[in-house]
């Protein structure tokens, strides 16, 4: 596969979390994807690093 713009941030926590999030949304089928998910997810942790936001440590509690 060729590289793509993103592989620097393949491996950190922001990648695993969305890339988790997103294969659950592609299996329920709730989204399909017409664009390589690599481009979507380094899209998207790129926009996160940029405006400095990071995931939470701990989980939100539900009702």
């Amino acid at each position: 596969m060729k590289k793509h713009p993103y592989a620097q941030f393949e491996n950190t926590e922001n990648w695993k979390i969305l890339k988790s999030a997103l294969l659950k949304l592609k299996k329920n089928k709730d989204v399909e994807f017409n664009t390589p998910m690599e481009y979507i997810l380094g899209f998207l942790v790129q926009s996160l690093y940029e405006t400095k936001i990071k995931p939470q440590t701990n989980k939100c509690e539900q009702d």
